[in-house]
């Protein structure tokens, strides 16, 4: 189930929670107030809030991988265009995951459902995204090994094959899924 994103709670007095003092710094958090916004730094393993405003006809910039109904299991950043508006802000990369998209979380969203709802942002966006605290090693990964398939003529594998984010130390790419009769 997608859901809005419920407010967070005003943190306890004198306490710092650097999400809230980044949300705060937006104002009312309008398109106009975005003037006032000093750039919140991505921290690995902090969710961060980046507002983006879009010129009309024009994307945001990157493109996603993943989903609920992927092997990732999550949303991912798969690659940030050149000179594009998510470029030029600076801050997302590569593997970071995509949480919510205007207070729409998609962290349970299927890539088709995910893709709509970036898709249907008007102007104004805001993204919550986390970046992994670190980058994935060897260690982290799953075993990898190599596999002989003969393939007979006119046939095919029935393998779906997907890139790994180039935002991890093994970049690559997995097989997500395995057509049975193809």
């Amino acid at each position: 189930t997608i859901a809005p994103l419920q407010p967070s709670h005003k943190p306890a007095s004198g306490a710092y929670n650097p999400q809230a003092e980044a949300i705060e710094s937006l104002g009312a958090g309008r398109p106009e107030d975005l003037s006032r916004n000093r750039k919140t730094p991505l921290v690995p393993g902090v969710e961060t809030v980046i507002d983006l405003v879009k010129k009309p006809g024009k994307d945001l910039g990157f493109s996603i991988v993943g989903g609920q109904d992927t092997v990732l299991g999550n949303i991912r950043i798969h690659e940030v265009h050149e000179n594009s508006l998510a470029a030029l802000d600076g801050r997302l990369w590569a593997g970071d995951r995509l949480l919510a998209v205007n207070g729409v979380d998609i962290r349970k969203a299927d890539h088709e459902t995910a893709t709509r709802i970036i898709r249907s942002a008007e102007d104004h966006v805001r993204l919550k995204v986390l970046r992994d605290p670190k980058p994935l090693t060897e260690d982290d990964l799953l075993e990898v090994f190599e596999v002989s398939l003969d393939r007979k003529a006119g046939r095919v594998l029935g393998l779906s094959l997907v890139d790994r984010p180039s935002g991890i130390a093994a970049p690559g790419t997995i097989i997500s899924d395995v057509v049975s009769n193809p």
